[in-house]
């Protein structure tokens, strides 16, 4: 999933760590290097977790493209967890994003 945010590259990175905190998502690594943010979820009943990355990309100085992932630790079947977990994280940054402008 895709989704731009109209905020500089260092607000975006927070307005994604918030996302990620807000939703329980551990942030395993940030990579500002490559303006890469890589999280994974907790194991579950139906899930052993998931393996989550963030890639930002700055379009101009103030427009920022989200692109999220989301990959299965060690399971074949996923239950369309890394479905759920890209549209909850997308929309968790647009509404952190909206509201703090």
């Amino acid at each position: 999933m895709k989704i731009t945010v109209r905020n500089n590259l260092k607000s975006t990175f927070k307005i994604c760590k918030l996302a990620l905190k807000s939703l329980e998502i551990e942030i395993d690594e940030i990579d500002l290097k490559n303006n890469v943010i890589y999280a994974s979820t907790k194991s579950s009943f139906m899930s052993w977790g998931e393996n989550v990355k963030i890639e930002l990309k700055r379009v101009t100085s103030d427009s920022i493209i989200v692109n999220i992932s989301s990959q299965a630790k060690a399971q074949i079947i996923t239950w369309g967890k890394n479905d759920k977990n890209i549209t909850e994280i997308g929309n968790r940054i647009a509404k952190i994003s909206a509201s703090a402008k």
